[in-house]
């Protein structure tokens, strides 16, 4: 009976510090991943010259880059807010992406996006999107000093997106 107890004991020991050591061991490798940093990549630029992300951080504004797609009527809406409300983003480098040069055509033809002033239109290939790791369109991303802060899936709203970049650089725009 003694020898049960002992080994009952024995066993709930060493289970609960394995345990700890597998909970301890997943939060260590949670806190040593590496930032996610702004890719070298050069996007395809309309009326302007190619967008290399590289060089947009000698700007030493935060950037934000908005994956907008033709087929997705989220994207649409999206596309004309940044359009009215561009002069809002005076301090932070706004890039729109779209995701070929084609699709580009059609949705100047549908959204004013063309005529705005305050961020750069540019078009990218789906590779080139796919090194983002974008799940869907509309997509946000928020980077500061090149390391990514925020990644929004699904339309925003100006103001949201105001208040996200807010929230990520505890400043206003």
């Amino acid at each position: 009976m003694m020898l049960k107890r002992v080994v009952i004991i024995l066993f709930a020991f060493v289970f609960i510090t394995l345990m700890t050591i597998i909970i301890v061991k997943d939060n260590k490798s949670i806190s040593d991943k590496t930032d996610v940093l702004l890719p070298d990549v050069t996007l395809n630029g309309i009326n302007s010259s190619d967008v290399v992300l590289k060089k947009e951080l000698e700007l030493k504004k935060p950037i934000v880059l908005s994956f907008l797609s033709v087929e997705c009527s989220h994207c649409k809406f999206q596309a004309m807010d940044i359009y009215n409300n561009s002069d809002l983003y005076k301090n932070v480098n706004h890039i729109v992406i779209v995701e070929n040069h084609d699709s580009l055509n059609v949705f100047l033809e549908k959204t004013n996006l063309h005529k705005g002033d305050g961020y750069k239109l540019t078009y990218a290939g789906f590779e080139t999107i796919d090194g983002f790791n974008i799940k869907g369109f509309p997509s946000t991303l928020i980077f500061a000093e090149g390391v990514l802060l925020e990644e929004i899936s699904g339309e925003m709203k100006v103001e949201k997106l105001n208040l996200k970049i807010r929230e990520c650089l505890n400043q206003d725009i």
